[in-house]
């Protein structure tokens, strides 16, 4: 059971971002022998905190018999917590990160459950949820790159302050961006940064994030982004770091290129016909650009071609969740 048994109880949800939520609840009160059914729809359309099941009334016990929570935006993922307060505690009773098109409900009796968004026939699973940062964004893909002998982890002192790696990468569908997920392979504190940009013009749409890895651990920079990639769109990552180090933090894709003798020495600009990275239609290329000190600019300086580098360029997940 789900009780609000004074007439300061209240259940409110609270949203991170500006999703637009339909919330549906129906209870009963009972008040002696007086069984009362009611019910109240509420819709938000922010970050905020909102009451969606009032107080009932003096010496009224209200039941909630079902709660739920529908993110209905086309694009934007959204967490929501469920909290009970009573006037002066607000204790959290559910917590879910919502999907476009997916919910939280709860059923008395049976408890909470998240219902996902129905996938469109002929779609990828994975698609607004979470995908790789390289080529069309399949997530396995990735996986299968980085777990095969070869690649070989940066270290801070192989990329240097002054230059930043990126890889591009194209999308088959738009997703909300929440968190930028990475394997590290050693320890290193804050050395790491990376934004994600938009190749057309060049602009930052992450602020510059920097990161922590420890070694053969997961670990993600940044929270609640909220940033809308999206399908057909070229992005690129970009990696720097602010000061020399012999540890590696992110693994990478790519190994170590000794000369550039043999590599194709093409910027992305001098891509030609239908492989130009402005054609739209090619996924992963992998480039540079300079930096100062490490720092990611809001705007790119001219993109070079890649540079015979020690080990790859780092590899990351964009994931809607922001768990």
């Amino acid at each position: 059971m789900l009780l609000l048994t004074s007439t300061s109880d209240l259940l409110r949800v609270i949203t991170s971002t500006a999703a637009t939520v339909d919330v549906h609840a129906s209870w009963v009160d009972l008040n002696g022998s007086t069984v009362t059914p009611g019910r109240t729809n509420t819709a938000i359309s922010s970050a905020t905190t909102t009451p969606v099941v009032g107080s009932p009334g003096s010496s009224t016990a209200r039941n909630v018999k079902t709660l739920t929570i529908h993110n209905t935006h086309a694009t934007l993922t959204t967490s929501v917590n469920v909290v009970h307060y009573d006037g002066s505690t607000a204790v959290e009773v559910a917590e879910a990160t919502l999907g476009p098109g997916g919910s939280l409900v709860w059923v008395d009796g049976v408890g909470w459950y998240t219902v996902p968004a129905a996938v469109t026939p002929g779609a990828n699973p994975w698609d607004a949820h979470v995908v790789a940062a390289y080529g069309d964004g399949r997530p396995g893909d990735l996986f299968q790159h980085l777990q095969r002998a070869g690649n070989v982890a940066a270290t801070p002192t192989n990329i240097t302050a002054s230059v930043a790696r990126c890889n591009s990468f194209r999308l088959s569908a738009d997703i909300t961006v929440n968190r930028i997920r990475y394997y590290g392979v050693g320890a290193t504190t804050s050395v790491f940064r990376v934004a994600i940009y938009r190749y057309s013009d060049l602009a930052r749409l992450t602020s510059e994030l920097a990161y922590t890895t420890a070694a053969n651990t997961w670990g993600s920079a940044g929270s609640a982004l909220g940033i809308t990639l999206s399908a057909g769109v070229i992005y690129f990552m970009a990696t720097a770091v602010n000061t020399t180090g012999t540890t590696a933090g992110p693994v990478c894709i790519g190994g170590t290129t000794a000369a550039t003798t043999g590599q194709i020495q093409s910027t992305p600009a001098g891509l030609p016909g239908g492989l130009s990275l402005d054609s739209g239609y090619l996924g992963s290329y992998a480039f540079q650009f300079a930096v100062t000190t490490g720092a990611l600019p809001t705007t790119t300086p001219t993109l070079a071609l890649a540079a015979a580098w020690t080990g790859g360029v780092p590899a990351y997940w964009l994931d809607a969740a922001n768990v």
